[in-house]
């Protein structure tokens, strides 16, 4: 008889905590009763099931079935979430989704060493499980290297992060992206139906936190506009999730509530600003090396463009 081979792959958090999480719906449908005065005796009337059977689901000597959780749902409220939950139980005892949102970022990485240093060592001193969720705080003006900061560091925590990044762009100058909008996303990405993703963003930033407890996700929030779109985007305290957020303002309340790594960014100085230029093009950069000053990424490759482009212009001769 073959011995079966057994998966060298490291186990996701979210599969690690499949039974745990089956074993809490009980726990979640007690809570759900207790918060809308529902004796269990009435619950039990009104979803045609005896008590004694929901008395062992409550226990975790029962499963809670999908069909009974939707019922539940209809009369203790939207905000009870427990169909979504036991889709997400359902879903780790298979293979629960682990989404890798996070965008390729530019090839060329000069100029901001020192605070991927920084945004590197804050990594290795936050510890899963403490008391809040790790945030790194990018901001700075528009072309200035914030989402280009982010994405190299975040490709470098990748191991850190088995279950998962997720990635939002929410408009930055432009147009504001809905918060409800990018929760529905997140939410749908972890696996949840797109019909049982509740429309209120209150409860659908509820269903999230609850989907990604206990895991170790990374949320990038790129160009955000202001506080009151990035918290309900936010993991709940403990776990191992992670966030990164890039904005041109400083967000006071996620400052403030939460104690991110903060990094500002600025122009480059000369030195660092001629090495990018350089790196642009090649040897067409010594000649403009001297004149570069302060300025921003953004700058420099127009700067580039504009020297590619008069350097493949054919001279006119005299």
């Amino acid at each position: 008889m073959k011995t079966p081979i057994r998966s060298t792959q490291p186990t996701s958090a979210l599969e690690d905590e499949a039974t745990g999480c089956c074993r809490s719906l009980g726990a979640a449908l007690r809570s759900a009763r207790l918060r809308r005065n529902i004796s269990l005796r009435e619950l039990a009337r009104r979803v045609h099931y005896s008590h004694t059977y929901l008395s062992k689901i409550e226990r975790g000597d029962k499963a809670l079935t999908l069909p009974l959780a939707e019922q539940c749902d209809e009369i203790l409220g939207p905000d009870s979430n427990l169909a979504a939950l036991v889709q997400r139980a359902q879903l780790a005892r298979t293979r629960w989704p682990r989404p890798r949102q996070l965008p390729a970022g530019p090839s060329l990485f000069v100029g901001r060493e020192a605070e991927l240093a920084s945004a590197r060592a804050w990594s290795r001193t936050r510890r899963a499980g403490e008391a809040g969720v790790p945030i790194l705080a990018v901001h700075g003006p528009a072309g200035i290297g914030k989402t280009a900061l982010v994405l190299r560091w975040a490709a470098e925590q990748a191991e850190r992060f088995p279950d998962g990044t997720l990635f939002a762009d929410l408009g930055g100058g432009g147009r504001r992206v809905d918060p409800a909008v990018v929760l529905r996303g997140f939410v749908a990405a972890l696996g949840i139906e797109r019909h049982r993703i509740p429309q209120d963003v209150r409860e659908s930033a509820a269903l999230f936190r609850s989907l990604l407890h206990g895991a170790r996700t990374l949320v990038v929030l790129d160009s955000a506009v202001d506080d009151e779109q990035v918290i309900p985007l936010l993991p709940g305290a403990g776990g191992g999730n992670s966030v990164a957020i890039t904005s041109r303002e400083r967000l006071t309340t996620v400052h403030a509530r939460f104690d991110p790594l903060r990094i500002t960014l600025g122009r480059l100085p000369p030195a660092k600003a001629a090495e990018l230029l350089h790196s642009l093009v090649g040897g067409g950069g010594d000649v403009q090396a001297g004149r570069v000053g302060w300025a921003s990424p953004e700058e420099i490759r127009s700067a580039a463009y504009d020297l590619l482009n008069r350097s493949r212009q054919p001279e006119v001769g005299g």
